[in-house]
């Protein structure tokens, strides 16, 4: 690394070297590439110089990290796709397919990882693409060549390769798709994939791109069909920032570079004030003769936090004789001490301030995130807070999940024949449940609310998991549930009584015929 030129107190230069030793270090992991850089795509910034960037700002970390928060955190889940209805589907074998394919997905995310969970893997993923532009995850299958877990890759480590006429070829895959009739037919098309190269220790392993059925040897980076299997390489999901002018994608803070960089010399400067800067509170000066070598000493060493609180003494030694030649003789030798304040060159604060806070500012704009998402503003209340958060939700990280699940859904999607369900990261809940509870309450009495309508709010209320009712009973609206019960319980009623009737007047005939029996049995005209 050139060694930066500085000026001004050796103290500063000292500080500044110390800050490079920390900073070389804490680089070390990323590998050098220049020398590949005829055989590969040389990106736009060099991810060492942005990563450090990122690593010396005040600023730029806690954006980074509320994007990867908010975009991943929340985690995932399965859903039926917007154009399948599974409560108005009447096929039931398609029913069951359904929830066989949503069986499947729920399994394959939760066990995509073995040591953390898919939404820590995507929230690294996202701290990569928002620090250098570009993220990165490694694809891994299994024996029957279906995608069963993945792995965060770091992307500083990742370039894209040239390809050779050959191997820029397109290649065809297999895309499910619904006809007008609402049936699955397999399409045809053609890409040209992507081949990546990843350096860890001066050790180059090839990677082919997320979907290539080409075979690719890891150690040599060249396409065959009779490529070993311990041999082929895996697959990179790659996730980048799109930019018109590269491959790679670019950060969305570069075009505040500027600032970012001013404003981590503003920070320095002041951090320098303390090591070199005046901050003696008053001077003790013995007038009526020449400062000594110590009071000189003195003067020199008065700065800097160790002498804060301190003060400053200054001895004058008497002139020689001749010295006070033409002088009178009231003011030969005579001494005189007095104390002189140095407050007014001291600093009162941290200086350039205002032009750190707009800066931070500026480079927050490049991220669309407002000042509540990185706790820089005080004066929201709740009704602003939320629709702060709305905005942002829908404006930002909605579409951002959205670029990162579709990669997946795709893919995998298509391979395993999947129609019906699909992945997608979770965002934030933002209903309160009192507020949906008033809500609901003028649907509730006017009977247009099903049961299974308040499953959700009610589990979101009790914090626990509740079956939905059959859908004879459950998605119809209770008013109306209510009058078929009624009517129900009355028909009982009215089949009860017509038994009941029916019952009495056979007991009625069966007493008159044992009374005929009896009267028969007891006539003379039997004996």
């Amino acid at each position: 690394m050139t060694e930066r030129k500085t000026t001004g107190h050796p103290g500063y230069i000292e500080i500044m070297k110390e800050a490079e030793k920390k900073i070389v270090t804490s680089s070390k992991q990323l590998e050098d590439f220049k020398d590949l850089y005829g055989d590969v795509l040389q990106p736009p910034y060099e991810p060492k110089d942005l990563l450090r960037t990122v690593e010396e700002s005040s600023s730029l970390k806690q954006y980074i990290k509320a994007m990867a928060t908010n975009i991943a955190m929340f985690g995932h889940a399965i859903k039926y796709k917007d154009d399948f209805d599974y409560d108005r589907e009447e096929d039931e074998d398609i029913k069951k397919e359904s929830d066989a394919e949503w069986d499947k997905l729920t399994r394959l995310y939760k066990y995509i990882n073995p040591t953390e969970p898919f939404k820590k893997v995507i929230e690294k993923m996202v701290i990569d693409r928002e620090s250098i532009g570009w993220g990165a995850i490694e694809i891994m299958r299994d024996g029957k060549g279906e995608v069963s877990h993945i792995e965060y890759c770091r992307a500083a480590n990742i370039r894209i390769c040239k390809l050779s006429n050959k191997e820029s070829a397109s290649v065809e895959f297999k895309v499910l798709e619904k006809d007008d009739s609402g049936n699955f037919d397999t399409q045809t098309y053609y890409k040209k994939f992507k081949k990546f190269v990843q350096i860890i220790g001066g050790n180059k392993v090839y990677f082919k791109e997320f979907g290539d059925v080409r075979h690719l040897d890891c150690k040599t980076g060249e396409y065959g069909e009779d490529v070993p299997e311990e041999n082929r390489a895996t697959e990179i999901a790659f996730f980048p920032i799109h930019d018109p002018s590269t491959d790679y994608g670019v950060p969305r803070w570069t075009g505040s570079l500027a600032d970012v960089i001013g404003a981590r010399a503003s920070e320095l400067l002041n951090f320098i004030y303390f090591e070199s800067g005046t901050i003696l509170p008053a001077a003790i000066i013995v007038d009526g003769g020449q400062l000594t070598e110590e009071s000189i000493d003195a003067i020199r060493e008065g700065k800097g936090v160790g002498n804060a609180y301190k003060f400053l003494l200054l001895e004058t030694a008497p002139f020689e004789d001749e010295e006070y030649e033409g002088m009178p003789n009231e003011n030969k030798n005579r001494v005189s001490t007095k104390i002189e304040k140095l407050a007014d060159t001291m600093n009162k604060d941290a200086m350039f301030q205002e032009y750190q806070k707009n800066s931070k500012g500026k480079v927050r704009d490049n991220f669309r995130l407002p000042p509540i998402f990185t706790g820089e503003s005080t004066d929201y209340n709740r009704a602003t807070a939320d629709t702060s958060r709305k905005i942002t939700e829908e404006q930002i990280f909605i579409p951002e999940r959205s670029d990162i699940t579709s990669k997946f859904n795709t893919i995998i999607n298509n391979e395993l024949g999947i129609k019906y369900v699909e992945m997608y990261l979770q965002g934030p809940v933002f209903s309160d449940i009192i507020e949906k509870s008033e809500a609901l309450t003028p649907y509730i009495a006017g009977g247009a609310i099903t049961p299974n309508m308040l499953i959700e709010p009610l589990e979101e209320l009790l914090g626990t998991n509740i079956e939905p009712f059959p859908e004879e009973i459950g998605n119809i609206p209770i008013e109306l549930l209510k009058l078929r019960l009624q009517l129900k319980q009355q028909e009982n009623q009215k089949i009860e009584l017509e038994k009941s009737d029916k019952e009495d007047r056979t007991i009625d005939i069966l007493n008159k015929m044992m009374k005929d029996i009896n009267k028969y049995l007891s006539s003379d005209g039997h004996e």
